[in-house]
C-alpha cells in the first residue's frame, strides 16, 4: 500500500497541508489572544492609607474599598471650637455695665429717649440677649451635628472626604444661622403680631378730663423719631446722644457732649440694635467721654475698669451692622479641624478591589494555544487527509479518463470512503505492517476509539445544547441610558447591581421647589413703608373716634398683612434650607420611577409640614397674647375704666357684635368694619387687630371703588392703585384660609433624575444572564474538550484491548480437553 506513488504523494500533501493549517491556526489564536484587551482584576487586603491612595490615584474609576462602618459620627473626625465676637465676652454685656448705665440715667423726669443713659441700658441688654441666643443656639446645634454621621458605603479619597465634610459643615452653618433668625423672628413676631405697645415706641397720654365726674381717659400715642412714626414703621431710629448732666439745673437746657454715631434708639430696642454698629466701643474717643460722664454721675460706674475692644480681635470691621454680624451667628472662627486619618481608621476597609484593561502576555497566549492544540490538531488530522484525497481523486482518477461520468466518480468516492473507513487505523505502527493479527487488533481498537469518541462528543453536544449558561456581565462607568435600558429590561432588572459611589445624595442636588405667593403679598398694599400706608394713615390716635372705628384698625391690618407675607416667606425659606440639606440615601442606584415616587412623597410631606410649622408659630404668639391679656396699642380689647375721685381705676374689656361678645371672655370677638357708618366690604374689627384680620376677607382690595374710598379717608389723592386680579385668586376667601396655606397660591416642584444619577455616580453595574448556549459556544466547548478526549481514549483504548486480549487468552488456556472412556460391549 505504501509503495503506491499516488498514495505517498497524497500523504505528503496531506501532512504539509495539515502542518501549515495547524501552524497558521495556532499563530492566529496566539496573536488574537495576545493582542486582545482583557479586564484584569486585583485586590488588596487590609489596605493602609498609602495603599488606598495609590490605588485611588492609579485606578481612579474602578477602585472599590467598602467601609466596615458606613455611618461614621462627625465627632470622630471633625472638631469644632467656635470663637464668638469679642463683644460677647466683654464687659459691655456684663451686669456691672448694665447697672452703671441704669444708675446714670437721671433725673428720671427727663424724657429724652435719645439719651444714651435713658435708652442705653435696653440697647446693651438686647445686645447681651443676642449674644446669649447665638451661643445657646450654636452650642445646641453643634451637639446635634457631632452626633450626626457621614454616611458612605465606599471609602472616600482625601479630596472626596474633604468635599463631603465641607458640604456638611457649610450646611450646618446655614441651618444654625436659619435657627437663630427663626428665634429672632419669633421675638419680633410677638411684638408685631400682637400690636401691643412698649416704652420705646409709644407713650400714654391723658386723652380727656371730665370735671363733673373727676375721670380721665388714657390713650397710647406712637412716638416720632424725626419724621418717622412708629405707627407706620417699626424701624424708625435716632442716634443716641451723650448729654452733660454736670451742674444740671431744670432751668438750663441739657447740653449734648457727643453724638454717638451708629448707635441708635428706635421703636423697639432689638430693631434699633440691628441697625446699629459697634464702632463706638472700638473707638477710644467715643467711649472715654461716655465712661467719664457715667463715673461722674454714678457710684456704681466708678467700679468699672473698661476699655475699648481691639480692632484686630475680630474679622468684622467696626462699622459692620450688628444685623450682618447676627447673620454670621456672631462667629469669628469655627476653628475646625478635619482629620482624614481618623475617618479612614473608623471606615476601616478590609479589602480593596480594582480592575484595569491590558493585553494578555505571551504566557497566557501559550497556555491558550496548548489548550486548543489537541482538539484542533485532532480535527485537522481527520478533515485534511479526507479533503486532500477527495481533491486528488477528483482530478486524477488513477488510470480513468477525465471525462468519467459523475455517477462513476461518486461511486468510486463512496468505495474509497468505505475502504478507508474499513482500513482506518489510528494506532498504526511499523510493527503491524508485517503482522496481520496485530493490524487487525489495531483496526478493532480504532473502531472502539471512534465509537467512544463519537459517543462522548454526541453526549457533550446534547448536554451543552440543553444546558443553560449563567454569565455575569460587568459594565464599567455605565451611562444613564445604559442603566435605564438594563433597569427596564425584565431579563436583567432582577439581578442588576449598580452600587452608588455616593450613597448619600443631598436633596438640593436633584430636587427643587418654587412657589407663587398670593398676589396681595406683591401688591402695593403691603409693601414696606409704601405710599398706600402713608395715604391711609391718619392721626387717629389724636382724634377720639369710637373704639370700633376702622380708622383705628386700618394701619394695623395692612401692616399685619405685610408681616404675615414676610413671616410666611421666611418660614418657607428656612424650611426649604433644611429640606435641601436632607439626603436621599440609597446603596444601589435607583431607577427613575423609584426616585420620583419617593421624592414626590417627600415633597408632599414638605408641603404639608411647612404650613403647619407656620401655623404653630402663629398660634403660639396668639395664645401668649390672649393668655397674658396683652393690651392692644389702640385699646381695642381692654381699656382703663375712668378714674374716679379715689384715684383708682380698673381694666375693662371691650365688647363687639352688638355688645354681645366680650373680649374678656373671647379674644375672637368681631364686628363689621365701619367708617362714619360706611361698612368696609370684607373687613372686620375686633379685640386684637390680628384676630379681626384673620376673619376678614380681602374683598375690598378687588374693588377699585372701595380702594379709592379707603385711600381718601384722610385726604384726597388722585394716585391710582391697581386692584387685585379676581382671575388669580378668589375675593371671598378669609385671610385665615390664606394663612393656612402659607399665603401660597401655587407650589411647583421639579425632580431632575439626571442630577441624581450623576451624584450617585455608580462606578460599575453587573447583571446576570441565564440563557441557552449558542452554536458557537457549543462548538468551542466541544473543540476544547475534543483534544483531551482523543488523547485520553488513545491511551485508554489500547490498554483496554490489551486487558481484554489477556483475559481471553487466559480463559482459553484454562480450558483443558476432556477424554471420556466409553466401555466397549460386545
Amino acid at each position: 500500500m505504501h509503495t503506491d506513488a499516488f498514495e505517498l504523494i497524497t500523504l505528503r500533501i496531506s501532512t504539509w497541508t495539515y502542518l501549515i493549517v495547524l501552524c497558521l491556526s495556532m499563530l492566529i489564536i496566539v496573536l488574537f489572544t495576545c493582542l486582545n484587551d482583557q479586564i484584569h482584576y486585583g485586590s488588596v487586603d487590609d489596605p493602609s492609607i498609602a495603599d488606598f491612595e495609590y490605588l485611588k490615584e492609579k485606578y481612579t474609576k474602578s477602585t472599590q474599598c467598602p467601609c466596615s462602618e458606613i455611618a461614621i459620627p462627625h465627632y470622630s473626625f471633625i472638631s469644632l471650637s467656635p470663637h464668638f465676637h469679642p463683644v460677647c465676652t466683654s464687659d459691655f454685656v456684663s451686669d456691672l455695665w448694665f447697672k452703671s448705665i441704669a444708675d446714670a440715667g437721671w433725673p428720671q423726669h427727663i424724657n429724652k429717649v435719645e439719651d444714651v443713659f435713658i435708652s442705653g441700658h435696653k440697647y446693651f441688654k438686647s445686645l447681651s440677649s443676642l449674644c446669649q441666643l447665638t451661643k445657646t443656639t450654636v452650642l445646641g446645634a453643634l451637639s446635634i451635628f457631632n452626633q450626626s454621621s457621614l454616611i458612605t458605603d465606599q471609602t472616600l479619597s482625601n479630596a472626596e472626604f474633604t468635599a463631603h465634610t465641607r458640604h456638611s459643615f457649610n450646611q450646618f452653618v446655614l441651618n444654625t444661622a436659619a435657627e437663630v433668625k427663626h428665634s429672632i423672628a419669633l421675638i419680633q413676631s410677638q411684638i408685631s403680631i400682637t400690636y401691643t405697645t412698649g416704652q420705646s415706641d409709644a407713650f400714654w397720654k391723658l386723652s380727656s378730663w371730665r370735671n363733673h365726674s373727676h375721670s380721665m381717659y388714657f390713650q397710647a400715642i406712637s412716638k416720632q423719631f424725626g419724621n418717622c412714626s412708629c405707627a407706620l414703621d417699626d424701624e424708625c431710629k435716632l442716634s443716641m446722644i451723650l448729654y452733660n448732666y454736670t451742674n444740671y439745673l431744670d432751668v438750663n437746657p441739657l447740653r449734648p457732649i457727643l453724638n454717638i454715631s451708629n448707635m441708635f434708639v428706635g421703636c423697639f430696642p432689638i430693631k434699633a440694635v440691628f441697625q446699629s454698629s459697634l464702632d463706638c466701643i472700638f473707638d477710644q474717643t467715643c467711649l472715654n467721654p461716655l465712661v467719664n460722664q457715667m463715673k461722674n454721675i454714678s457710684e456704681v460706674a466708678r467700679k468699672l475698669n473698661i476699655s475699648t475692644l481691639e480692632r484686630n480681635s475680630t474679622r468684622f470691621p467696626p462699622k459692620t451692622l450688628i444685623q450682618e454680624i447676627i447673620n454670621e451667628i456672631m462667629i469669628e472662627t469655627w476653628n475646625e479641624k478635619i482629620d482624614y486619618s481618623k475617618y479612614y481608621t473608623y471606615c476601616a476597609p478590609k479589602h480593596c478591589s480594582y480592575s484595569y484593561p491590558s493585553r494578555n502576555n505571551a504566557v497566557y497566549g501559550f497556555i491558550t494555544m496548548i489548550g486548543l492544540f489537541g482538539g484542533l490538531s485532532g480535527t485537522l488530522r481527520i478533515i485534511v487527509p479526507f479533503l486532500i484525497h477527495w481533491i486528488r481523486n477528483t482530478k486524477c482518477a488513477r488510470g480513468q479518463v477525465n471525462n468519467m461520468a459523475a455517477r462513476h466518480r461518486f461511486l468510486d468516492l463512496c468505495r474509497l470512503v468505505k475502504k478507508k473507513a474499513i482500513e482506518l487505523n489510528v494506532f498504526e505502527s511499523e510493527v503491524s505492517w508485517n503482522d496481520p493479527h496485530r493490524r487487525h487488533r489495531e483496526i478493532i481498537s480504532t473502531r472502539i476509539y471512534i465509537f467512544l469518541l463519537t459517543f462522548s462528543v454526541i453526549i457533550l453536544a446534547i448536554y451543552t445544547g440543553i444546558s443553560t449558561r449563567i454569565q455575569i456581565v460587568k459594565v464599567d462607568s455605565p451611562s444613564q441610558s445604559t442603566f435605564e435600558r438594563l433597569a427596564s429590561d425584565s431579563k436583567y432588572s432582577s439581578s442588576l447591581d449598580c452600587p452608588c459611589k455616593n450613597i448619600s445624595v443631598p436633596y438640593s442636588t436633584f430636587a427643587s421647589i418654587s412657589l407663587r405667593h398670593h398676589q396681595v403679598c406683591s401688591s402695593d398694599f403691603v409693601v414696606h413703608n409704601s405710599l398706600w400706608i402713608k395715604l391711609i394713615y391718619c392721626d387717629s390716635e389724636l382724634i377720639d373716634y369710637g373704639y370700633d372705628d376702622y380708622r383705628y384698625f386700618i394701619i394695623p391690618h395692612f401692616r399685619l398683612l405685610f408681616f404675615l407675607c414676610t413671616l410666611a416667606n421666611d418660614t418657607f425659606t428656612n424650611a426649604l434650607s433644611i429640606f435641601r440639606s436632607k439626603t436621599y440615601i440609597s446603596k444601589q442606584t435607583e431607577p427613575f420611577n423609584i426616585v420620583n415616587t419617593q421624592m414626590r412623597n417627600a415633597l408632599a410631606q414638605f408641603q404639608l409640614s411647612v404650613p403647619r410649622t407656620f401655623l404653630r408659630r402663629l398660634d403660639l404668639i396668639r395664645d401668649v397674647a390672649h393668655g397674658n391679656g396683652y393690651v392692644s396699642r389702640s385699646s381695642s380689647n381692654w381699656y382703663i375704666e375712668p378714674v374716679q375721685t379715689n384715684n383708682f381705676g380698673t381694666m375693662a374689656p371691650r365688647s363687639y357684635g352688638n355688645k354681645n361678645c366680650s373680649c374678656g371672655i373671647n379674644a375672637s370677638c368681631t364686628s363689621l368694619a365701619t367708617i362714619d357708618k360706611w361698612i368696609v366690604p370684607g373687613f372686620l374689627v375686633g379685640c386684637y387687630p390680628l384676630e379681626s384680620l384673620l376673619q376678614s376677607t380681602l374683598e375690598c382690595l378687588y374693588d377699585l371703588t372701595c380702594i379709592n374710598r379707603l385711600k381718601n379717608i384722610t385726604k384726597f389723592s388722585n394716585i391710582t392703585f391697581r386692584p387685585l386680579d379676581p382671575t388669580l385668586s378668589s375675593h371671598n376667601v378669609t385671610v385665615q384660609s390664606l394663612v393656612d396655606v402659607l399665603m401660597i397660591d401655587q407650589w411647583e416642584s421639579n425632580i431632575t433624575y439626571e442630577n441624581y444619577y450623576a451624584a450617585c455616580s455608580a462606578p460599575s453595574c453587573t447583571y446576570v444572564i441565564i440563557e441557552q448556549v449558542n452554536l458557537v459556544y457549543m462548538i468551542t466547548t466541544i473543540f476544547g474538550l475534543y483534544g483531551g478526549l482523543t488523547i485520553a481514549f488513545k491511551v485508554i483504548v489500547p490498554i483496554l484491548m490489551t486487558i481484554v486480549q489477556y483475559l481471553i487468552m487466559h480463559r482459553q488456556q484454562r480450558i483443558e480437553p476432556g477424554v471420556e472412556v466409553i466401555p466397549y460391549r460386545e
